[in-house]
């Protein structure tokens, strides 16, 4: 095992001890409800930093700043900004490593919540884009069907339709 792999062992095996001691701190449905959200959010940071190893720590910043942001509407051009590097720097890296350009990823990202969106949720379509960091509707379906191969209402009707059999 890897120095590196050591580490984050160590790290995961401290937020499941600081879990463990919290738990047993809860007495109230809001501090449950809040403990579960933390605990979630804790293991899907856990879960993203493990799996975002194979990427440089470039790659990886601009990975996590893109989840975390997506609902701002995160450009190359203000990812740039944020990294504190060169647009067509980051871009030749993210694509070398990613296989896709950063615009590209951004987008299958905005797809794939809104996808979470149209499966779980009765949302108006425009609500789930404006969510997904994507003002106009029209560009929103736009992307969505270059991904999925359909708009985001055939999505929606294929699964409602697919729910009633």
């Amino acid at each position: 095992m890897s120095h590196l792999e050591q580490r984050e062992l160590q790290c995961s095996e401290i937020v499941l001890s600081e879990l463990a001691k919290k738990i047993e701190t809860v007495c109230t449905r809001a501090e449950y409800s809040h403990f579960n959200r933390e605990m979630i959010r804790r293991y899907c940071m856990l879960v993203q930093n493990y799996s975002f190893q194979k990427y440089t720590p470039l790659v990886r910043k601009a990975m996590n700043y893109i989840e975390l942001n997506i609902s701002q509407g995160v450009s190359l051009k203000n990812l740039s900004e944020e990294l504190n590097v060169n647009a067509s720097y980051l871009s030749t890296v993210f694509k070398k490593e990613m296989g896709q350009t950063v615009t590209e990823y951004i987008n299958q990202r905005r797809v794939e919540i809104a996808i979470l969106y149209l499966n779980t949720s009765s949302m108006q379509i425009q609500d789930i884009a404006f969510r997904v960091g994507i003002c106009d509707v029209n560009y929103f379906s736009k992307v969505f069907k270059k991904i999925t191969g359909m708009t985001p209402t055939k999505y929606r009707e294929k699964v409602l339709s697919a729910t009633k059999m």
